[in-house]
């Protein structure tokens, strides 16, 4: 549905391919979720895109799910402890929605954005012509093509607030190429696509936009199939549904899982929560899950992913000692049921089989293109398993509160479902699938080279735009590489640090045990309040024996610590945990 020009669908293709995708994806309004699911039920990522897009249940057509807020002037705030304060503020006076980068830091993050498109584009226009038979000619015309269109393909457009940002910023900063930009937004959310074709409306920009209410996987139009395009896709990738696999306990390999409604209409129970499906296991045959799995282990032969035995962050985290002994304590005094059996799914695959269809639509349909995607390389642990998911709703059900879940199979529409996304493993299906190399490095060393960031720079010093968003990157084509470096290396002109495992650890560990569940005891209640009283108790001895240590290396006291950074500690990861919360 293209909701430009007053809704009217321009073009017949799109009416056909969208009504196609509603039928194949049995996408009728006011069917019940029994029926949604079907007897034979529904492999798990179609399970999770019924939950999340269905166009009646789903969570992102039934609820407001992100939070626009005014600019905020950054240079006014004091430190990092006065910015976990607005940001704590802005979540309380709203009962739905995450925050984004997009909105947190406006107009600076998008901007950034805008100015690496136009690196790009000013860079290969004034490069020297290359023979067509190249892949360096994806301009399809070379400077003649370039001096007539910049197009730009947005997945999952939001509030509409990226795509107004970076079109106010051509207009203004190169108002002779505003008129030949074009602008496509490709938005799954019916709700959200009305949104933001009112808001470009009101903007002035409604004549640059088209606005598609469709999934990426389902584009067949072949708009840019002879053109260069730019696809930006921010916290997208977090949302594509993945499929689950769990291994054969004799073999060892992995099996496919699909989701039911349990016979009889009974509830299914994971630790103290019950949801109202449950799962079956069955031999792996759907194609593209044979696909997925077969490059995922082409990946990890390579060494092109964060499995097991890769160094990622968070895996070195698992891997230590003092994290397993502190893993099992809290496992045995929150998570074990009643019967005394735990849920054991450590082993359990998410795989990114829609991520690898969006791979595929830009082979076929965007050869010509340059992709910019931004989204989580870390999540904390909420649910078991490999890439596993955190499942969370913020809304007027939950009276406002973050309400964590157990388990992926919540009612349709309850609740978020996001993952994180393996880089390297994203690097390596984007190769395979596109032919093509690309780069990706942590966020703040994109926004350093193009964001406008001493603007956002607090007082003390501290920056959020750079020093906020620790777990995410931005993984871009390599025509326009920042470095040749990998998703952990530092950014330029810092020293490394060394892994903080306790610190870590104890961030994530208050973060959960603080935050409210609306299915508590107050059993529950009171024995998450004393591990967190401990755990503030320790760090305070600990932090005490630091100041003791430097004070007899340096033979004076040791400096008291800014003031943001001791109430930073109150909130814990309320910046990394809340920010990882900011859906399209």
């Amino acid at each position: 549905r293209n909701f430009s020009n007053g809704g009217r669908i321009q073009d017949s293709r799109w009416r056909e391919t969208v009504e196609e995708s509603v039928k194949e994806k049995n996408f009728h309004t006011g069917k019940a979720e029994e029926d949604l699911v079907g007897e034979e039920g529904l492999l798990v990522r179609d399970f999770i895109s019924t939950s999340l897009y269905h166009r009646s249940s789903g969570y992102f057509n039934r609820h407001d799910c992100i939070t626009s807020v005014v600019p905020t002037n950054f240079q006014k705030m004091k430190g990092k402890g006065e910015y976990l304060q607005h940001l704590d503020k802005l979540y309380k006076t709203q009962t739905e929605g995450w925050l984004t980068p997009v909105e947190i830091f406006r107009p600076y993050y998008t901007e950034a954005i805008a100015k690496w498109i136009y690196s790009v584009y000013s860079s290969k226009k004034s490069s020297p012509q290359q023979p067509a038979s190249t892949d360096a000619d994806v301009w399809s015309g070379g400077e003649q093509e370039l001096d007539k269109e910049i197009n730009i393909l947005e997945v999952g457009g939001g509030n509409g607030t990226c795509a107004v940002t970076i079109l106010s910023w051509f207009k203004r900063h190169h108002p002779d190429l505003y008129p030949n930009l074009h602008y496509t937004i490709v938005e799954a959310s019916e709700r959200l696509a009305q949104m933001q074709t009112e808001r470009l409306k009101r903007t002035g920009h409604g004549d640059r936009v088209r606005i598609f209410n469709m999934s990426i996987t389902d584009w067949t139009a072949h708009d840019y199939k002879h053109k260069h395009c730019f696809v930006v896709a921010l916290e997208v990738l977090d949302n594509m549904p993945h499929d689950k696999l769990v291994p054969d306990p004799e073999t060892g390999e992995y099996r496919q899982v699909r989701v039911r409604v349990p016979v009889g209409g009974s509830m299914s129970s994971i630790s103290s929560q019950t949801y109202p499906y449950c799962e079956q296991v069955e031999d792996t045959v759907d194609p593209l899950i044979q696909r997925a799995l077969q490059l995922r282990q082409d990946a990890i032969d390579k060494g092109a992913t964060q499995n097991e035995e890769s160094g990622s962050t968070w895996n070195q985290v698992k891997k230590h000692p003092w994290f397993q002994k502190l893993h099992t304590w809290i496992n045995d005094i929150v998570v074990t049921e009643e019967d005394g059996s735990v849920q054991d799914d450590e082993h359990s695959l998410y795989l990114p089989t829609v991520c690898l269809q969006f791979m595929d639509t830009l082979a076929r349909y965007m050869p010509h293109h340059h992709v910019l995607l931004a989204d989580f390389d870390f999540l904390p642990d909420r649910i078991e398993g490999i890439n596993a998911p955190i499942v969370s709703a913020k809304n007027k059900g939950t009276k406002g509160m973050t309400t964590d879940f157990q388990s992926y199979l919540v009612g349709l529409g309850e609740a978020d479902i996001f993952f994180p996304t393996d880089f390297q493993l994203l690097s390596h299906m984007y190769q395979q699938t596109c032919g093509k190399d690309a780069t990706f490095s942590k966020s703040a060393v994109f926004l350093r080279k193009y964001a406008d960031w001493p603007k956002t720079k607090t007082r003390t010093g501290y920056n959020p735009l750079l020093q906020d968003y620790e777990n995410t990157c931005i993984f871009t084509t390599s025509s326009a590489p920042l470095h040749s470096g990998h998703a952990t290396q530092q950014e330029p002109h810092e020293p490394a640090q060394s892994l903080n495992v306790k610190a870590i650890w104890n961030e994530a560990l208050v973060d959960s045990l603080t935050k409210p569940r609306i299915f508590d005891t107050d059993k529950e209640k009171q024995i998450r309040a004393n591990i967190v009283a401990k755990l503030h108790s320790k760090e305070a001895q600990e932090r005490e024996e630091r100041e003791s240590q430097q004070y007899y290396k340096q033979g004076k006291p040791a400096q008291n610590e800014p003031a943001e950074d001791q109430q930073s500690v109150a909130y814990g990861l309320t910046s990394k945990r809340n920010t990882r919360r900011r859906k399209r």
